[in-house]
């Protein structure tokens, strides 16, 4: 609804609605529900403090909803719900020596997964948030509620009991709980152990939120604009209490900078470049999966980090800068008690790769063996909200790091960039899959890789561009049998032996970004990993870097 409509005598008469919204009033009528939100007329979309403001209440409008009505057959507003004004399809049956015999009506699943509802980006956030949903279908109506679903058919046998199934098996019938798996492969088993929710408490939040930016990047959206605000609801659900930056929760900020796309992407606009507009688009940020039109991917990132190297910064209020606290509490690795877990953290550490800690200390570590190491830090940094708060969020660390970034900058960061201070170094790729990258210079045996390797690293290329620059991010580590040795065991040059001859069981790697630089801005073109013996040797420097 635009403001000047809503003004005009007799604008929302009964017959002037859109024949779903008829049909959703005439359903509210006979459920007793006074009140009914409908996006196009609840938000003034030509307001757009008010719409910023509604989006932002998404999560309460659905969370807090008695029910939602889902037109789960038809493809418009103008399609009705199946049921009320749309006919739906008769149930077939035959009669057989005086017995009618009923065909078996759909099961749920196989009529929301075909639907335009379940492909669409905005009704992720309806599917995830509301405790109960009533599905209007082409076959029979469906409820579903966080106990159980009910559906118009009736059966000899009306609750499901899994003891009496193969679990392995999609075809016999159920009536689950609310474990739908919109959108997914829909079997049993996953059905009943994956339960589709927004958060359970039992998975770290940091896990939810990555399964569901996954799972709603496998949408559309009518207008990429909207790529954030369809996705409002989800995260303010999950971090309320949290800022975030770009459709990023800043607590788990060095995480989420590890995303991949499922496959070459290009950069969104976040407007809509169909409407006419004297406007240029403007880009998301190329450090943001908001930028990516394809599905993007975090495989499973939480279980091999280990720590971030850089400590970030954003705009700020009145031109300042404005450090982001990412003092995540999803880092399993320091939930964990087995030796080694965080020495490749340590040893970076140790090499001289955060710039703002360097002192005797940790410089000493590297003289110390494996386990002597890693009792010294584990009791240390028991949480990984330790480990940043000591490295880079004492007042003293963020002071210093914030003055030599305004120094350096010269003019302030603008809405979507990111600024930090970092090691860089200069590599080249071969145009493989993955990509490999190698030393310049050097031999051409393979010391990282580029995960996903875009269509801008090979234009670049096909340029004759000599080599690229690399940031480091943050370590992780691999597998001694991993993609990075073509899934062959890691050469010793890759790996770290102590001074008792004792090599670690993980390989530690540092992850990078592939960068593009412009006009004083650098952007994201790939991101990939390089061994962390490999990266010393590379002799990287320490740079500002403004992420654009």
């Amino acid at each position: 609804m635009v403001r000047p409509r809503t003004k005009l005598p007799g604008k929302l008469d009964f017959q002037s609605l859109p024949a779903t919204v008829r049909d959703a009033i005439v359903v509210c009528k006979l459920l007793g529900q006074q009140y009914l939100w409908v996006d196009r007329f609840c938000i003034l979309q030509d307001d757009e403090d008010d719409k910023a403001i509604q989006i932002e209440a998404m999560s309460a409008v659905f969370s807090r909803a008695s029910l939602v009505i889902v037109a789960a057959s038809g493809d418009g507003v103008t399609n009705g719900l199946s049921g009320i004004s749309r006919r739906r399809q008769g149930q077939f049956y035959k009669d057989i020596s005086n017995i009618q015999v009923n065909l078996q009506l759909p099961f749920l699943w196989d009529l929301v997964g075909p639907s335009i509802w379940d492909s669409r980006g905005w009704t992720y956030q309806e599917a995830m948030l509301s405790a109960r949903k009533i599905f209007f279908t082409d076959a029979q109506v469906f409820f579903e509620c966080t106990v159980g679903i009910n559906h118009e058919e009736h059966l000899a046998y009306s609750t499901f009991d899994p003891s009496t199934h193969k679990m392995n098996r999609k075809q016999e019938y159920s009536t689950l709980t609310s474990t739908l798996e919109y959108g997914l492969p829909r079997l049993i088993e996953t059905q009943l152990h994956r339960p589709q929710h927004l958060w359970d408490r039992t998975e770290l939040r940091w896990a939810a939120y990555a399964r569901h930016v996954q799972r709603y990047r496998q949408r559309s959206l009518r207008h990429k604009s909207d790529i954030l605000n369809a996705f409002m609801g989800i995260l303010t659900a999950l971090y309320s209490n949290e800022k975030q930056y770009y459709g990023v929760p800043l607590p788990e900020f060095d995480l989420t900078m590890l995303w991949e796309p499922s496959s070459v992407h290009h950069r969104l606009a976040p407007k809509d470049t169909v409407a006419v507009t004297h406007d240029p688009p403007i880009e998301f940020p190329s450090w943001t999966w908001a930028s990516s039109s394809s599905e993007v991917s975090f495989s499973n990132i939480e279980r091999n980090f280990r720590g971030s190297l850089c400590l970030w910064f954003k705009p700020g209020s009145q031109s300042d800068l404005e450090p982001i606290i990412a003092t995540s509490d999803s880092v399993e690795v320091f939930k964990a008690s087995e030796d080694e877990t965080k020495v490749s953290l340590a040893l970076a550490i140790a090499h001289g790769l955060i710039e703002i800690y360097q002192n005797k200390e940790s410089m000493a570590w590297i003289e110390l063996n494996f386990d002597d190491l890693h009792h010294a830090i584990d009791g240390k940094w028991p949480a990984y909200s330790d480990f940043w708060m000591e490295i880079f969020g004492q007042d003293e660390s963020l002071d210093r790091a914030k003055q030599q970034l305004t120094q350096a900058l010269g003019a302030p960061l603008t809405a979507g960039m990111l600024a930090t201070r970092t090691q860089v170094a200069k590599v080249n790729i071969i145009d493989q899959k993955p990509s490999s990258l190698i030393p310049v210079g050097g031999n051409e045996r393979a010391i990282g890789r580029v995960f996903d390797n875009s269509d801008q690293i090979r234009n670049l290329m096909r340029l004759g561009v000599p080599a690229f620059d690399c940031m480091a991010l943050s370590i992780s580590d691999v597998s001694s049998w991993n993609i990075l040795s073509g899934y062959g065991k890691v050469s010793p040059e890759d790996s770290f032996t102590d001074r008792d001859g004792k090599t670690l069981k993980r390989v530690p790697v540092v992850n990078v970004l592939v960068l593009r630089r412009d006009k004083g801005c650098c952007f994201r073109i790939g991101i990939g990993q390089v061994y962390l013996k490999q990266w010393i040797d590379l002799g990287a420097r320490f740079e500002t870097i403004v992420l654009a």
